[in-house]
This record gives C-alpha cells, sequence and structure tokens, in this order.
C-alpha cells in the first residue's frame, strides 16, 4: 500500500497539496444548480429544495429540477467553452496539474458564466480592491506574483493556471485540517477529496 501511495507514476504524491487528484466528479454527490444559480439562467427553481450544498451540514433529498437546470446551463455553455480556445486550454491545465478537467469547468462557469461576466478588458468586479480578472475570476495580486495578468488574456492558460493555484490552495487548508488518523487509507484520502473539492469551491466564490 505505501509503496503504491508513493509511486508518482502512479498516482502523484499524496500529500496536501496534490489532493484534489483524487477528486472525481462521477463519484460525487450532485444536488443539480441552486435556486440562485437557476434564477441568473432562466430556471424557475424552489429554493427550499435547490440549495447550495455545504458540505459540513449535507442534505438528503436530491430534487429532479435543479439536476435538470444543471444539465440546461451545461448545453447552453457548450458554445462558450469552444470558444477563445477555452477548452483546449482547461485540457492543457488540467493534464499538467493531475485535476480533473471537469471541475476546472465547472468553476469557470460558476465564477464568471464561463467568460460572460467579464468586461471587454477581461475584468470582473470582486472584493479585491484592484477587482479580478480572467476566467476563473483570480484577484490581481495573485497575478501580480508572476507578472502582468492581461498579456496572455482572460482565456489563456495562465488565467487558468492562478484560478488552479487558488484552488489547490484552499484544498490544501482543507486536508491539513482533517486529523491524521484520517489520511492513513487510500479511502481516507478519497474522501478528504470530495471533501476538499466541495470546500474549495466555497472558498473561491465567497472569499472574493
Amino acid at each position: 500500500m505505501q509503496e503504491i501511495m508513493n509511486n508518482q507514476a502512479i498516482c502523484g504524491e499524496y500529500d496536501c497539496r496534490s489532493i484534489l487528484r483524487n477528486a472525481d466528479p462521477i463519484k460525487m454527490r450532485t444536488k443539480g444548480a441552486s435556486a440562485v444559480t437557476g434564477d441568473s439562467n432562466g430556471c424557475s427553481l424552489e429554493r427550499s429544495n435547490c440549495t447550495i450544498d455545504n458540505p459540513l451540514y449535507p442534505q438528503d433529498g436530491v430534487e429532479s429540477d435543479c439536476i435538470d437546470c444543471s444539465n440546461q446551463i451545461a448545453e447552453s455553455q457548450l458554445d462558450l467553452f469552444n470558444s477563445s480556445g477555452l477548452s483546449t486550454n482547461i485540457l492543457y491545465v488540467a493534464q499538467a496539474y493531475g485535476i480533473n478537467e471537469f471541475i476546472i469547468s465547472a468553476l469557470i462557469s460558476k465564477l464568471t458564466n464561463v467568460g460572460e461576466d467579464l468586461d471587454a478588458g477581461g475584468f470582473v468586479p470582486c472584493s479585491s480592491p484592484d477587482g479580478c480578472y480572467g476566467v476563473m475570476r483570480v484577484p490581481i495580486e495573485q497575478f501580480n506574483k508572476s507578472g502582468d495578468p492581461t498579456v496572455d488574456g482572460p482565456y489563456s492558460e495562465a488565467a487558468i493556471i492562478a484560478g488552479v493555484e487558488l484552488l489547490f490552495a484552499a484544498a490544501e487548508c482543507v486536508c491539513q485540517n482533517t486529523i491524521m488518523s484520517m489520511r492513513r487509507t487510500v479511502e481516507d484520502i478519497i474522501m478528504i477529496s470530495k471533501s476538499a473539492a466541495r470546500n474549495a469551491i466555497f472558498f473561491i466564490i465567497f472569499s472574493r
């Protein structure tokens, strides 16, 4: 077991920094679109049934209307993902970081409506005093660590990488706050990665 977990050729290093490599959307529960997201995308959803899934307080019921709305949104955004080379850039970054491309795509959909919320310069308002930039709504100060964010453009690999770095930082925080006795088996790692992915999405959306 330990040999497998330490073999980077198989699965990479099982540490808190790389925990999201194990997040598989196919195995993660979804409640579909929340009522708030549905309202902004033409769906009429019951607010008591379609709520964002807080990983600290799991809910039991899954409403088909919420799932249907989520599918409707995904279908309506296909052309946006295929424009500006975005889908190609997402795949490149996903492979480079060993993270599922659909997690990145879902974040881009939620954070900037696949770039539709960006202004002509690629910026979007947020709590950062200098604003946020790119399809992953990254605060300008994060980009300033590596140079001018506008050089490569809001749909670029660089813009996506900046968002993934924030995602990894949030997941690392969740993992580090999980006691060591619950980080010993492959099953433990998978459960942490699920929680890390959900909490990371909350972190990126609500910390702006």
